[in-house]
């Protein structure tokens, strides 16, 4: 199977899926799973669904380079530094979490689309080495409207919206 769709279920330990080598898209939204660790492996996976869940660690994902969309909306999660090893991901969601910086997304060129409302985010300077940045979500977070950076990348045709 390419997809699997465990959203709002009673699963906690992931360990059977890291047997789905040629897992595209995977689903866990709304379930108690914490550990990610049986990820590791399922380096085909392109789309990853955590939102609801009380994840806080990334450092599993870091080896799934074909990974393009994650959303980590309303989980535990503070660090993004593992998302630098992503240099495949388009969309990432972290709306509802625990960051407040940015930086590590620098290196995540190939982001097309960033969601982080209601974050602690106020520093939004990494996004301008984006070049395929397309779209910015950022309602509820600490951004100045009159942020340069912002001035800099409306003039380069990105969207942002709840600003």
């Amino acid at each position: 199977t390419t997809e699997l769709d465990l959203e709002s279920t009673n699963i906690t330990d992931i360990s059977p899926l890291k047997e789905l080598k040629h897992l595209k898209e995977l689903d866990l939204e709304s379930t108690d799973v914490v550990i990610l660790s049986p990820l590791q492996g399922l380096t085909e996976l392109r789309k990853l669904s955590l939102w609801g869940t009380n994840v806080s660690d990334l450092s599993p994902l870091k080896s799934l380079k074909n990974l393009r969309e994650l959303d980590l909306r309303n989980t535990n999660v503070s660090d993004l530094s593992p998302l630098v090893h992503l240099q495949n991901l388009r969309e990432l969601d972290i709306s509802y979490t625990e960051v407040s910086d940015l930086s590590p997304l620098k290196h995540v060129k190939s982001l097309n689309v960033l969601w982080f409302e209601h974050t602690n985010v106020s520093d939004v300077s990494p996004l301008r080495n984006l070049p395929d940045l397309k779209e910015v979500l950022l309602e509820g977070t600490n951004v100045s409207r009159s942020s340069e950076t912002i001035h800099l990348l409306r003039k380069r045709g990105v969207r942002f919206y709840g600003i």
